[in-house]
C-alpha cells in the first residue's frame, strides 16, 4: 500500500487545505506528479477496504499514514471518492 501511503501522507497531511482548496485538487495534484502511482491506488484502496469493516480501525490505519482530516461523512466515504476519481482520472489518459 505504499502508493495509497504516499498519498495520504504527501497530499492529504495536516496541512493540505492550505495548499488544496478541495480534497479532488489534491488528488487531481497527485495524478498529475505521480501517474504510475495513482494507476496504482484503486487497487490499494480496494485492498485496505476489505481488509476490515470496522471503521475505526480504517480511520486509525488512514492516521498512521499521515491522514489528518476529519470527512463528515468518514474515511471510508473518503476513499471510495478518492477511488473514484483516481479512476475517472485513468480512463481521461
Amino acid at each position: 500500500m505504499e502508493n495509497l501511503e504516499h498519498l495520504i501522507s504527501a497530499y492529504f497531511h495536516q496541512d493540505w487545505n492550505h495548499v488544496y482548496a478541495t480534497r479532488k485538487d489534491a488528488v487531481a495534484d497527485f495524478v498529475r506528479r505521480s501517474p504510475e502511482r495513482a494507476a496504482m491506488v484503486p487497487q490499494e484502496v480496494d485492498e485496505l477496504l476489505s481488509s476490515t469493516d470496522d471503521d475505526e480501525e480504517l480511520a486509525a490505519r488512514l492516521s498512521a499514514m499521515g491522514f489528518d482530516d476529519a470527512p463528515s461523512d468518514g474515511e471510508r466515504a473518503f476513499l471510495i471518492e478518492v477511488q473514484a476519481h483516481l479512476r475517472r482520472e485513468g480512463q481521461a489518459e
